[in-house]
């Protein structure tokens, strides 16, 4: 006879090691969608490959440089994607959406900045960058 066993997951900081469930007091999900929309929902973020509480990320991303006061440089002033920049860097949007990309002039975003991910794919009004991590950088 074989027993039915629950599954539960949870998310865990990788800066300070609070788990959602504990910590931060909010129990564990049934399902991985389910977590993982509550979690963004709540403030965590996954950067560069590591998983941040809402504490750790809004520490971290205080450090991010604000589009409006300090322009990521591009290589040209003009729109379009010849203007993207050399190399890729973290980005904020303005729904919060953190992604990695070449940052680039766009007349349709209302930042005036816009980061290309792949391809044609984009995403509008950055308001927030970090400069790219050198690979082999000792933290």
């Amino acid at each position: 006879m074989s027993l039915p066993v629950d599954a539960y997951y949870d998310i865990t900081c990788s800066k300070c090691a609070k788990s959602r469930s504990t910590d931060f007091q909010m129990g564990m999900m049934t399902s991985k969608p389910t977590l993982q929309k509550y979690a963004q929902s709540e403030g965590w973020q996954h950067i560069n490959g590591k998983t941040y509480c809402p504490e750790c990320a809004k520490a971290l991303l205080s450090t991010w440089l604000k589009v409006e006061e300090n322009a990521p440089p591009v290589l040209h002033d003009f729109d379009g994607l010849e203007s993207k920049t050399r190399a890729k860097y973290w980005v904020i949007a303005h729904d919060g959406m953190v992604v990695k990309g070449h940052i680039y002039k766009n007349q349709y975003s209302t930042t005036g900045y816009a980061v290309q991910i792949s391809g044609d794919t984009c995403v509008n009004n950055v308001t927030h960058w970090m400069k790219p991590i050198k690979r082999g950088a000792r933290k």
